[in-house]
């Protein structure tokens, strides 16, 4: 199985290090999920796998704030390599991790980058006409198209300037623990950065991560990138 991988890195000139291999546990998840959705309409069986380099936190932090998406959380360490693997909206179902590279003492340190919501809109998305549409019909498209766009940027905006967020780790025993923070509130923030959450990786299983606004539809209303399982095993 050929694997794609979305390479997220610090800014070094010049550079010339390799990223390590992919880990097995991670292209054979890969596999068993695509297996499951056999040419499914919905592309169920999407997977994306991600290469997050250990310090490349402003790096993630630009990429998701690109993304002009819906919430997102994007899990990214100051002191290991993480390989994620993602999967479609529709899949709902959780981004998994490994660390590759733990650091000597076992103490992971993470951050979470957060993302204001593009879709809570005043006016909906249009539905492209048909190719045998009229020029006028085209140009109501486009019309619609610019208001929509207009209203996805004034609510990003918006929240990028009120946004208070929460982060949350559970444990394999668990137990949860949650840190919450607020934007700057002076320029807008399309993307804002979690203080640091420590791991212990002496504690084998799983650790749950999830990152959500307040007043957002939380953690589950878009799993697919706001809950990380990683895997400490």
């Amino acid at each position: 199985m050929r694997v794609e991988v979305t390479a997220i890195r610090t800014e070094v000139e010049g550079r010339s290090a390799r990223r390590p291999p992919v880990p097995r546990a991670l292209t054979e998840a890969a596999k068993a999920h695509a297996a499951l959705h056999p040419e499914d309409p919905d592309d169920k069986g999407f997977t994306g796998v991600t290469f997050l380099e250990k310090g490349s936190v402003a790096a993630a932090a630009a990429y998701v704030a690109d993304l002009k998406d819906a919430g997102n959380a994007l899990v990214v360490a100051d002191n290991a390599h993480l390989y994620t693997l993602g999967f479609s909206y529709h899949a709902n179902k959780a981004k998994e991790a490994w660390v590759v590279g733990a650091p000597a003492d076992k103490q992971l340190v993470l951050r979470v980058a957060l993302t204001p919501s593009w879709h809570v809109t005043q006016h909906p998305e249009p539905k492209a006409p048909s190719p045998e549409a009229s020029a006028a019909e085209w140009d109501a498209y486009d019309s619609a198209w610019g208001r929509y766009e207009s209203s996805c940027r004034d609510n990003a905006t918006k929240f990028a300037l009120t946004n208070r967020y929460n982060v949350e780790v559970t444990g394999p025993d668990g137990k949860s623990v949650r840190t919450s923070f607020a934007v700057n509130g002076k320029e807008p923030e399309l993307s804002s950065v979690s203080p640091e959450i420590q791991i212990d990786l002496t504690i084998k299983g799983n650790f749950t991560i999830k990152g959500w606004a307040d007043g957002s539809a939380g953690p589950e209303g878009y799993r697919s990138a706001r809950v990380t399982v990683l895997h400490n095993l």
